[in-house]
């Protein structure tokens, strides 16, 4: 919430990759850190950490998604966008869960952080390569 009018401005004045790229850096450091937690302090400096990059990520990928849509299509292309990340957390809940059972916390949090450094690279390939410059 303290965030959004940041991310908003440097989303409208620079473009997206001024948001994104440092998203990915709040993500990434917020569950690195999460790996680390020892008390309710640390805890909520990693759970701020990481709302700060989710809090970058999200709009900027949905606004994203919008403006390669038709105008007639931004509807769909936001209730798409929604879904896939309701689908994507849901089943990112179930199947993390299984693994924090096997291997614990701090492993599985260093996973979702190489998980979310190759999502980084796949879009910094989409953006340069694929997506439409606007």
């Amino acid at each position: 919430v303290l965030t959004r009018p940041l991310i908003g401005y440097l989303f409208d004045h620079h473009g997206a990759d001024w948001t994104v790229y440092p998203g990915f850096f709040f993500f990434i450091s917020g569950f690195f850190f999460f790996s680390g937690v020892h008390g309710v302090i640390s805890l909520i400096i990693s759970a701020a950490v990481l709302g700060i990059g989710f809090g970058a990520l999200s709009p900027a990928f949905q606004t994203l998604a919008v403006r390669e849509a038709p105008a007639s299509r931004a509807g769909v292309a936001t209730s798409t966008y929604f879904w896939s990340l309701d689908i994507s957390v849901g089943l990112a809940a179930v199947l993390l869960g299984m693994v924090v059972q096997s291997v614990g916390y701090p492993v599985t949090f260093g996973i979702i952080c190489t998980g979310v450094v190759c999502l980084a690279v796949a879009y910094y390939i989409y953006r340069t390569h694929f997506l439409k410059k606007k």
